[in-house]
């Protein structure tokens, strides 16, 4: 069991993107250690390294999205009761803010695909007040801008995830995988724990 105060454990993006993978991942990566480590934020810095890049071309596609008056500001540090995070970009439209997720290639649309723009809107949503109803996914490569839709019931998925990633931890309970994937397992750094398990 891990002895932490509610203020302490703030997860983060990637912990709630790796309990979707398998909750197996959050419990190893906080009592085993991790070459990556468990405390570093889910942060893209090429948001900030290619601010000039993308500027342009997501003015562009966000006013063909309905939004004017926009301005951007990249890697915003952001946290509620539960995550912390950098924010790959927080697009503020008059008193509007939306969060932008920006992502290197497309791939099989899941709860993971999505997880962090929920929680960047909850994130954003809890430190300024006001409502969030929308976000957006970014593709670079192919210049192209995905909206996605933020209500209640995102939110409250992302709330519930990071409640039950949270529980994993305090708990210190090892948790059945939800499914067992073995092509993901078997690139999975903590497979050896697992491996042992079943022996």
């Amino acid at each position: 069991m891990i002895s932490l105060t509610g203020a302490e454990l703030l997860l983060t993006i990637k912990d709630l993107v790796n309990f979707v993978e398998c909750p197996r991942i959050v419990y190893w990566s906080y009592l085993r250690s991790s070459p990556e480590g468990n405390k570093n934020p889910f942060t893209h810095d090429t948001a900030l390294l290619y601010k000039e890049q993308y500027d342009p071309i997501l003015i562009d596609l966000l006013i063909q999205n309905g939004l004017d008056k926009i301005d951007l500001k990249y890697g915003i540090d952001l946290r509620n009761k539960m995550v912390r995070g950098k924010v790959d970009v927080i697009i503020r439209n008059l008193l509007r803010r939306y969060p932008l997720y920006i992502k290197k290639s497309k791939e099989m649309k899941s709860l993971s695909y999505f997880l962090p723009v929920y929680a960047y809107a909850w994130m954003i949503q809890d430190t300024y007040g006001i409502p969030v109803d929308k976000g957006f996914i970014y593709y670079p490569t192919r210049q192209e801008l995905e909206s996605v839709h933020i209500g209640q019931a995102e939110l409250a998925v992302v709330e519930a995830t990071a409640e039950s990633a949270r529980n994993i931890i305090v708990c210190g309970a090892l948790p059945d995988m939800l499914h067992h994937n073995p092509r993901k397992c078997s690139g999975c750094y903590y497979r050896t724990f697992c491996n042992k398990l079943e022996r």
